[in-house]
């Protein structure tokens, strides 16, 4: 396939690309050669990108019903780009996707405000996120977790989206969580972490 890359399915790719953990770091390096007209680092960023825009077990239906269902229907469009005004970088980007929100055609209800009400609770948590997810992130996860407290939060520094399918030390604390919920998962493995290594050449 032949793929025009615009500014705003660049914006989606490298948006997608902070999924994977082996292709992240290389992000700046290809933005850079972009700018030169080499394309052969961004090549494997955008074909995963469209491989997920055609894969079968993907359904935009059912991530347009949880989605519109469970989002606050009475937020306000002024509101929306006062937000967006805060990050100047992504502002051009970003503020169009008002008008062309899916979510005032998909008429599929609204949870209420109950639903969107903080969870409280004693139950040991597990909370695992990393530092560089796009769509879920850590800011999300800590403020969650002060409403637990049982609550364990891990944030890996070198992850985007799915910490524990991208780090290997993810998998081991879920497994001691596991093991005993009511003890504060610990691996020798959280002293090895390090920052994710971004490549500009």
């Amino acid at each position: 396939l032949k793929v025009a890359i615009t500014d705003q399915n660049l914006a989606d790719v490298i948006f997608n690309t902070l999924y994977d953990k082996a292709l992240t770091g290389s992000l700046p390096a290809a933005i850079v050669a972009m700018q030169r007209g080499q394309y052969e680092l961004l090549k494997p960023m955008v074909e995963k990108y469209v491989y997920l825009l055609f894969d079968p077990d993907q359904s935009e239906g059912t991530y347009l019903s949880v989605e519109c269902h469970d989002s606050d229907p009475h937020l306000k469009r002024a509101t929306f780009l006062a937000k967006v005004e805060q990050f100047p970088r992504v502002q051009e980007l970003v503020k169009t996707t008002w008008d062309n929100w899916y979510c005032q055609l998909w008429d599929v209800g609204d949870a209420g405000p109950a639903f969107r009400t903080p969870v409280t609770s004693k139950i040991p948590t597990l909370f695992l996120t990393g530092y560089y997810d796009p769509v879920t992130p850590s800011v999300w996860a800590k403020a969650t977790a002060t409403y637990f407290s049982h609550g364990y939060l891990f944030e890996f520094p070198d992850v985007g989206h799915g910490a524990i399918d991208s780090n290997k030390c993810a998998s081991l604390l879920a497994k001691s969580f596991l093991q005993n919920p009511h003890r504060k998962p610990y691996n020798k493995c959280l002293e090895e972490l390090g920052k994710l290594h971004f490549t500009t050449e």
